[in-house]
């Protein structure tokens, strides 16, 4: 038995961050703005804490941030 992590660098501040890929949260970025045609893409947990720190400013609900979107996650197959 095994773990497995993703490896992703965040579109919004360039870093590289490990992720469980079932439970990361992700968001349609493009150019480090919000673009509803853009792909889904996971979000480095800084990034989303602020994130919902200015949907919080704007009276938006906060994205759910799973409590293992940051862990690994048991190595499939």
């Amino acid at each position: 038995m095994g773990f497995a992590f993703m490896y992703s660098e965040c579109p919004l501040c360039g870093g590289l961050f490990a992720s469980n890929p079932l439970t990361v949260p992700s968001v349609r970025i493009r150019l480090g703005v919000y673009d509803p045609t853009a792909e889904r893409e996971a979000i480095c947990r800084g990034c989303m804490d602020a994130l919902n720190r200015l949907r919080e400013d704007q009276g938006l609900e906060p994205i759910s941030i799973s409590p293992d979107a940051y862990e690994p996650t048991e190595e499939l197959g």
